[in-house]
């Protein structure tokens, strides 16, 4: 099994080179639009498009990942690890971020951490729908799995918890991970320059900030007076050229514009004649959950 960065290197060349295999990547896009459309016609009537059932039904005989959302008691522990067995990684995150961004757009799904490596971790992020969290948990040595030992394949943690209660911990669970699921999380992680993968309609902010140019994402915003609740925090910083000086009415002329267009101010005071720089952040975000790691005795 390939569990490498560069075992899938003759793929993406084959890929980038070959028409028809990015032919069948956009195939795979257009069937993954279809799968979401379905999602959220069976949501919305409280199935799941995947098996047919109630999302509040619980068929042990037909293991499915709706039971993640654990919509009925019976469903116990050892019910969600045969459930993630039968479906790939990249599968069951687009259905949990699905599930999140049918509540509320972006905010609910932090994978920043799979872009910020610290600690032998890999790859982390965390999915929240109502009172339910998933943190999908991948440190280097689990790519490879441990060798010598009983998990001595490539695989992944799964933490959840309902109510802010622990009910599945980071230790108790080690899912495969298919070969598939190594190059996901490989390209997901920027090993490959050219290649990239979002989940449609499961975007994050990271996918945003990653796929969007800043200029693009800028010009599509305009101004909103809750500022709790709106999604993207601008920061601007404004310094005057060297010998030159900003007037205040200047200023004044764009402060009037922006409140009769609600263009925002940073992409306003671009037309000065200064340097500016604009930092955009997630305005709301929730809180990645981070593994206690055991800590060695004495």
């Amino acid at each position: 099994m390939k569990t490498k960065p560069q075992d899938f290197q003759p793929f993406i060349n084959r890929m980038m080179a070959d028409p028809e295999l990015k032919n069948g990547l956009e195939s795979d896009h257009l069937d993954s639009e279809r799968q979401y459309q379905q999602f959220k016609e069976n949501f919305l009537k409280g199935k799941c498009y995947l098996c047919g059932e109630n999302i509040t039904r619980c068929d042990y005989a037909k293991p499915c990942i709706h039971w993640l959302l654990r919509a009925h008691k019976r469903i116990k522990k050892k019910n969600i690890e045969e459930a993630l067995k039968t479906k790939d990684l990249n599968q069951i995150i687009a259905f949990l971020r699905w599930v999140a961004n049918s509540d509320e757009k972006l905010t609910q799904i932090n994978d920043f951490e799979a872009y910020e490596k610290r600690d032998g971790l890999f790859y982390q992020e965390t999915i929240k729908y109502k009172n339910l969290n998933w943190t999908i948990w991948i440190k280097e040595g689990d790519l490879k799995g441990h060798i010598g030992k009983q998990i001595d394949f490539p695989h992944y943690h799964l933490h959840m918890t309902i109510d802010g209660r622990n009910f599945i911990n980071f230790s108790e669970m080690h899912i495969p991970l298919s070969e598939y699921d190594v190059f996901f999380i490989y390209a997901r992680t920027g090993k490959y320059p050219n290649v990239g993968f979002t989940v449609p309609h499961g975007e994050s902010f990271s996918d945003i900030f990653n796929f969007i140019p800043e200029e693009e994402l800028l010009d599509g915003m305009v101004s909103s007076d809750d500022d709790i609740n709106a999604p993207f925090h601008l920061q601007t910083f404004v310094q005057a050229k060297p010998g030159k000086l900003i007037k205040g009415s200047e200023i004044a002329k764009l402060v009037k514009e922006h409140n009769e267009t609600k263009v925002p101010m940073a992409v306003l005071l671009k037309k000065l004649d200064a340097d500016t720089k604009v930092l955009v952040s997630p305005n709301k975000l929730i809180e990645p959950v981070l593994r206690d790691e055991p800590k060695s005795g004495r």
